[in-house]
């Protein structure tokens, strides 16, 4: 296995421990605090300017895209009226 792709599936491994880990979000602003301490923790590990950066913030944007969907649909809010 090539070097690129290690480190490829190293990231996807981090997303998904992400995922897992605030899946789902619990009810309250620490979770999300949390969330975005450990998004930074990411950003720190494959920055914006380095060849996995691209690629690390959509996969963090599409789990914080479910996460929020899950946590509005939880709460029963129409998170358009919001």
């Amino acid at each position: 296995m090539s070097e690129e792709l290690k480190k490829l599936n190293e990231l996807h491994v981090d997303i998904w421990h992400l995922h897992k880990k605030y899946y789902p979000l619990p009810d309250d602003d620490k979770g999300w605090d949390d969330l975005i301490f450990d998004i930074g923790a990411l950003r720190e590990k494959y920055p914006d300017n380095s060849e996995l950066g691209s690629i690390r913030h959509e996969l963090v944007r599409a789990v914080v895209n479910t996460l929020d969907s899950r946590y509005y649909e939880g709460r029963h809010y129409d998170r358009n009226n919001i």
